[in-house]
């Protein structure tokens, strides 16, 4: 089909307040053109029309196509709650696990419906058990992007009417030292990637930070109003250090002096 008659189809996604038969038959022949329909329906996202903007995230999700979730992400904020519900629901159908965070926050969403079926996408992806393990094993995603979804999931819980959520598993570093020793291989490659870099991040961290010792010396170097030197005589024993013999007893050094030498 040409791109008019998937205009025109999308045009027919108005008639939801008018006639719903024709709301939802213009919604399956969308879904049955496929992949061509995707960049019209995500550009449908933007409608002045919140029934057009409803019906091309449900075709969208029924689509299943994985470049649609960003603009689903969005639609996910929007203002209207059908659009925000039709949202969620097809994220919940495309499964792709970097909606996750998106869809935890939506379980906060001032909606009950939309909450519900935030809960219910997220439960679709996986649970407690299975779901970390997917955003391990999704090797798309960066091993910080990864990270981030696993500390969003954390500890989520929601009991709704329909739907009870528990994410409960250990931190990023444990969970990653598990999957290496369950053998799946998807996963464990995951998990060393992001342990990798999250021993390469501790690394970095460590070079950031000041030198206790360093510091000591910038400070001498201050009070002295110029560069120190370590004398050799500071490395020797103290029964080995040369005498002054021509030092007299009521001319006894300061601290001062000792620390920082007479002045000429």
């Amino acid at each position: 089909m040409s791109d008019p008659h998937i205009e025109a189809e999308i045009a027919r996604l108005k008639d939801k307040y008018r006639d719903l038969d024709v709301h939802y038959q213009a919604i399956s022949t969308l879904v049955r053109i496929g992949t061509p329909a995707v960049p019209a329906l995500i550009k449908a996202l933007k409608a002045a029309d919140e029934s057009v903007r409803s019906g091309a995230a449900l075709a969208l999700g029924q689509i299943g196509y994985t470049s649609a979730v960003p603009a689903l992400l969005e639609a996910l904020k929007d203002t209207d709650p059908f659009v925000r519900y039709h949202a969620a629901s097809a994220l919940g159908m495309i499964r792709d696990v970097s909606a996750a965070p998106a869809l935890v926050a939506a379980l906060k969403d001032r909606n009950s419906f939309v909450r519900s079926d935030a809960a219910s996408a997220l439960g679709k992806m996986g649970d407690s058990n299975t779901l970390p393990r997917k955003v391990l094993a999704t090797s798309r995603l960066s091993a910080q992007k990864r990270i981030e979804i696993l500390e969003a999931l954390r500890g989520v819980r929601y009991k709704g009417r329909l739907t009870t959520l528990q994410y409960t598993f250990p931190d990023t570093p444990t969970l990653c030292q598990k999957v290496l020793a369950e053998g799946d291989a998807q996963a464990s490659k995951g998990a060393q990637t992001v342990l990798n870099w999250l021993k390469g991040d501790q690394h970095l961290v460590r070079a950031t930070q000041p030198d206790p010792a360093s510091d000591g010396q910038e400070l001498l170097r201050a009070s002295q109003g110029g560069t120190t030197e370590i004398q050799p005589e500071t490395l020797l024993h103290p029964s080995d250090a040369p005498k002054e013999a021509d030092e007299q007893p009521h001319k006894r050094r300061t601290l001062r002096e000792r620390l920082f030498g007479r002045r000429k």
